[in-house]
């Protein structure tokens, strides 16, 4: 048996203040010099992609999740009450942030609570694959989404909308008028961002689509063509199917929205 270090058995001398090594006395510097750690630890130059739902159980999608806690430094917000009201407004204000499913943004924006009023930038992207009425479904899940910003999310200045890649398939179903009302929706929406400064499309989105936002918002409407979601330069190849492509989809939508430009 290894014998006890007898040290380790000595009480401590009363009144010596207990020590930890790896505790830093945050709140007792001046609220400037916290103010510059928060900036330091929570503000990033990328794009941060929303994370999934905790009830996933997906593996993947939860090491995303802990990826994102790790980089953006949330655990920093999570340590106290008074941390968290002054750092929360730097972390929601000076970070761009990606929802790539209406799921992932509803989780996001009810976590935050009343933090939506920090937002600045936002990056959407629709994905509406699936059958028919799961698209019909999802569409106007997203459009709650819309309305909920515009009413709530009052310092947004930035907003990019991509529309799927899987878009094209639904163009034979254009006659039927719900990809209009799709984007009758999105401009009403729009309209009651009072404060956003630019809108950027991006994805298979409808010829009048550009103009018809521009009616509805004083923000100034530029389109991108390609995914955002790609990380680095696409290949040239990639680019000019994507432009073929979606020069093919609008040919669908020139009756779209023609009226209302």
């Amino acid at each position: 048996m290894t014998p006890r270090n007898p040290r380790s058995q000595r009480p401590r001398r009363l009144g010596q203040p207990k020590t930890s090594p790896t505790v830093f006395p945050l709140l007792s510097l001046p609220i400037e010099l916290r103010l510059e750690i928060y900036e330091l630890v929570l503000i990033r130059s990328c794009r941060f992609p929303i994370p999934y739902p905790r009830r996933r159980t997906n593996r993947g999608e939860n090491d995303r999740n802990r990826r994102f806690r790790t980089q953006i430094g949330l655990n920093l917000l999570l340590s106290c009450r008074q941390v968290y009201q002054e750092a929360s407004k730097i972390l929601y204000s000076r970070n761009h942030f990606i929802a790539v499913t209406d799921i992932c943004l509803e989780s996001f924006l009810t976590s935050i609570g009343q933090n939506i009023q920090f937002l600045r930038r936002l990056q959407l992207d629709l994905h509406l694959e699936g059958r028919e009425e799961t698209c019909l479904l999802r569409a106007r899940h997203w459009m709650s989404l819309f309305q909920l910003l515009a009413r709530e999310a009052k310092g947004l200045i930035e907003l990019e909308v991509g529309f799927s890649e899987v878009a094209p398939r639904l163009a034979p179903n254009y006659e039927t008028g719900k990809d209009e009302k799709l984007a009758l929706e999105i401009g009403d929406a729009l309209s009651k961002m009072r404060n956003l400064k630019t809108l950027v499309i991006f994805g298979f989105y409808g010829m009048y689509w550009p103009a018809y936002f521009g009616t509805k918002t004083t923000a100034l409407v530029k389109t991108f063509k390609g995914n955002r979601i790609l990380l680095g330069t696409p290949p040239e190849r990639w680019i000019q199917k994507y432009d073929a492509e979606l020069e093919r989809f609008q040919a669908d939508t020139e009756h779209m929205l023609r009226g209302h430009v």
